[in-house]
């Protein structure tokens, strides 16, 4: 009994004496960083003007075949990437979804909508208030 119960201990806690990655060293996205390997899975918020990523993917030997990293085409909104290690009888796969937003390209940071009038727009419109509105008291102390 002692032997069996030994052996279901062993077994349950098997799962984590293993690591999650064994054919990959470490991955890391150029403008983000090194990303943990203890999940398979990111999600990551990258605000540039490139239309592109850099994935960098370290192998743990010379015997497995990376694919999916590299220099990756994104665009504006969401973007699902997976990369790949192998070494012909072990698979593991990783995905990094990748949430690019585009600077705006006044620099303001303003939304590109034309809701936001520039300054000068708005001290012309004080200007010739005040001007309409001093014409308007002129008239009134004429009659």
């Amino acid at each position: 009994m002692k032997k069996m119960f030994f052996m279901l201990v062993v077994l349950f806690m098997m799962p984590m004496l293993v690591n999650a990655a064994t054919l990959v060293q470490g991955i890391s996205v150029d403008g983000i960083g090194d990303l943990g390997l203890s999940r398979n899975t990111w999600t990551l918020y990258l605000k540039t003007t490139l239309d592109y990523a850099d994935i960098d993917v370290i192998p743990a030997n010379d015997n497995v075949i990376i694919t999916g990293a590299g220099r990756v085409s994104v665009e504006e909104g969401d973007n699902k990437i997976v990369v790949t290690a192998t070494d012909g009888t072990t698979k593991e796969e990783y995905t990094i979804n990748i949430k690019v937003s585009r600077p705006s390209k006044d620099g303001s940071g303003n939304p590109e909508t034309g809701a936001f009038l520039s300054i000068s727009a708005v001290v012309g419109g004080i200007v010739v208030g005040m001007i309409i509105l001093n014409l308007k008291k002129s008239k009134i102390q004429k009659i």
